[in-house]
């Protein structure tokens, strides 16, 4: 089961707190799509895994999916 959540981001990216995991980023839709993602922990492209990329390709293309005001 994965949880995926929608909000704006109004903290900086610094602020935010990995508890679980090895690396954390932001990712660009272009990105999303190309299936990696640079890393600078690794300093190399890292690929997105496959569930976690189809679930937010689903959303990007879902007809009502707009992206949130600044």
């Amino acid at each position: 089961m994965r949880h995926v959540f929608y909000a704006p981001l109004t903290a900086a990216i610094t602020d935010l707190v990995l508890n679980e995991g090895w690396d954390l980023g932001l990712v660009t839709p272009a990105q999303i799509h190309q299936g990696q993602r640079y890393s600078q922990k690794a300093g190399q492209n890292q690929p997105l895994a496959s569930p976690h990329r189809q679930i937010l390709l689903d959303f990007i293309h879902q007809a009502k999916f707009k992206p949130l005001a600044p």
